[in-house]
Order: structure tokens, then C-alpha cells, then sequence
């Protein structure tokens, strides 16, 4: 096992976000933090695609499918900045 040292301001806020996740430790919470960061990095974005995110897309692709109206190319530019600025997860 390795260890870490934090400043006590940010064990303080780590452990703040450890309980409102619901994380049984500090320790567990900044490994899954860490974790999802070295994932994220790696371009590994399956833990995104969630049941629920599948479904909506595949609904999404139906609607495309069915000749429902879709979203201009405008439209998608003007949400990318708002998106791009947004972490899921």
C-alpha cells in the first residue's frame, strides 16, 4: 500500500466530498478520484455509457431514424462550449 500526503485544507475538503459520496473512508474517496482521472486520461470512457445514457441514444438514433427533426449543425456548435465545460460521471 502507498500513501499520500494532503494539506490539511484539502483533507478537510476531501473528506467533506468523501461523506457526501458516500465513501466509507478519505482513502476510498481519493482512490476513486484518482482512478476516474487515469481513466479519463487514457481516453477510456465506458464508465460514462451508462444503461440509461444508452438507452437515451438509442432513442435519439430512432427519432434520426423516423425522420424526426434533428439538430442543425449551428445548433451543435452553439452547445459544444456549454458541454465541453460540463464532467460527467
Amino acid at each position: 500500500m502507498h500513501q499520500i500526503r494532503l494539506s490539511d485544507q484539502i483533507y478537510t475538503e476531501a473528506q467533506r466530498l468523501a461523506r457526501a459520496g458516500g465513501f466509507p473512508t478519505v482513502d476510498d474517496y481519493v482512490a476513486d478520484v484518482m482512478a476516474l482521472h487515469i481513466r479519463e486520461e487514457g481516453g477510456d470512457f465506458d464508465h460514462r455509457f451508462t444503461a440509461d445514457v444508452i438507452a437515451h441514444l438509442k432513442g435519439i438514433a430512432a427519432g434520426i431514424d423516423a425522420g424526426e427533426a434533428a439538430l442543425t449543425n449551428s445548433q451543435v456548435d452553439a452547445q459544444l462550449p456549454h458541454l465541453s465545460s460540463q464532467r460527467c460521471g
